[in-house]
């Protein structure tokens, strides 16, 4: 078997193991402290984690999913729509409701959910922008680390807004 686009399949897989990472995380911690408002973040890591698991198998194996690939294709695109408006509202309930013990641990986790925002941007524009640093490590590899940094930001300031460091 053929694997078409082995370093963004295994980009996309190494996100997607991150994502369920900070996902099982979040609701050990919010368990074990009862029960924090973390359910947006724990559906919009394990939403993300399902697009990239997609992307990484449309990229991996194109040529053996045959006419299934288009099937793939669909649900990663949806599931990167899905993901990013949980994102989104993950972090705007944080940023509005935060559970933070002091001042300082909001301040620092407002922080960390901006640099996940910018690190984000950063992210999509090298994939809009088409940078590649070498022909088997191209955008869309360059921008799935990207995003892993930027993910962990907003994983960081998820963990400070919700008391859960």
């Amino acid at each position: 078997m053929r694997i078409t686009e082995p370093t963004t399949m295994l980009t996309d897989y190494a996100l997607a193991a991150l994502c369920l990472t900070f996902a099982f995380v979040l609701w050990r911690k919010a368990r074990q402290l009862g029960g924090r408002r973390v359910g947006l973040w724990i559906a919009a890591f394990h939403v993300t984690a399902l697009a990239a698991a997609a992307g990484g198998t449309a990229h991996g194996f194109r040529e053996p999913l045959g006419g299934n690939w288009a099937l793939v294709w669909k649900l990663t695109v949806a599931s990167i729509v899905a993901s990013s408006v949980l994102l989104i509202a993950a972090g705007a309930g944080s940023a509005l409701r935060p559970e933070a013990v002091d001042a300082a641990a909001r301040s620092e986790g407002l922080k960390w959910l901006k640099r996940g925002v910018a690190v984000t941007l950063l992210a999509l524009a090298v994939l809009v922008g088409r940078l590649s640093i070498h022909e088997h490590f191209n955008q869309n590899d360059l921008y799935h680390v990207i995003q892993m940094a930027g993910l962990y930001c907003l994983y960081r300031g998820a963990s400070l807004l919700h008391a859960m460091r």
